[in-house]
């Protein structure tokens, strides 16, 4: 295999491995989860994925008030924004940002949401409801995260399958050439002028043409003008 067919096989395996990896990220059902807390006004409630999810998942969302007087607001966020929330929540001037899921005008309700980017999320419902302010709530939300999860057998199957199909391209190109030479065995003949054992020297069948002559006694090619073989003297057989 020369230089340029390497080069193409292990093109190939990259193109494989990154075209399985960007297709055959949505390998697993998606989970459910509910949580809930009692929530006073300023009070928030949060919902990790606890996985990393790529641009392939949603999320099926859906909270609840038991108090039917307060609304929350719901938002989902990565989880660097959620980690920058909390410290807005605990004082700190750090931005963050989210997507709103439910702007705080319900105390129920519920959606499907398409993941932006990939990372892991959380889902936060906030009592901040102002005309509330003197009451509590018990806050659940029940969320099921679908697909969007790479597991460690699919990668490893994303590494293997590429080597082994490489693997198979290249020893297939080997064996195809190695078909291309045809080496006849390496025997010994004795010589009649020395009477000495000689070894035959390897003869490959692309240096044949037509018009040569085998020896019939070591194998060695002889041109057609000569009687006897340039290797060891034998006189060579000529067909009519």
């Amino acid at each position: 295999m020369n230089r340029k067919q390497k080069i193409r096989c292990i093109n190939l395996y990259y193109f494989l491995f990154i075209i399985l990896l960007t297709l055959g990220i949505v390998v697993k059902p998606g989970y459910g989860e509910v949580t809930g807390s009692t929530l006073s006004y300023g009070d928030y409630h949060y919902q990790s994925s606890n996985r990393v999810m790529s641009i392939l998942g949603k999320i099926e969302w859906e909270f609840d008030s038991q108090n039917a007087f307060i609304n929350l607001e719901c938002m989902i966020m990565d989880k660097e924004n959620f980690e920058n929330f909390e410290l807005w929540e605990q004082g700190y001037g750090v931005s963050y940002r989210y997507f709103s899921a439910s702007d705080g005008d319900q105390y129920h309700d519920s959606g499907l949401w398409a993941i932006s980017h990939r990372g892991e999320y959380y889902i936060v419902v906030k009592h901040d409801d102002t005309d509330a302010y003197d009451l509590t709530t018990f806050a659940t939300i029940d969320a099921e995260y679908i697909g969007g999860y790479i597991s460690v057998f699919l990668l490893v199957i994303l590494i293997i399958v590429p080597l082994i199909i490489t693997g198979l391209t290249i020893g297939i190109m080997l064996r195809r050439k190695k078909k291309g030479k045809q080496i006849f065995p390496s025997t010994k003949y004795i010589d009649n002028g020395s009477n000495e054992e000689k070894p035959i020297v390897k003869q490959e069948s692309p240096e044949y043409l037509p018009e040569n002559v085998f020896c019939w006694k070591c194998g060695t090619i002889n041109a057609s003008i000569n009687n006897s073989c340039t290797n060891c003297g034998e006189l060579l057989k000529h067909k009519n």
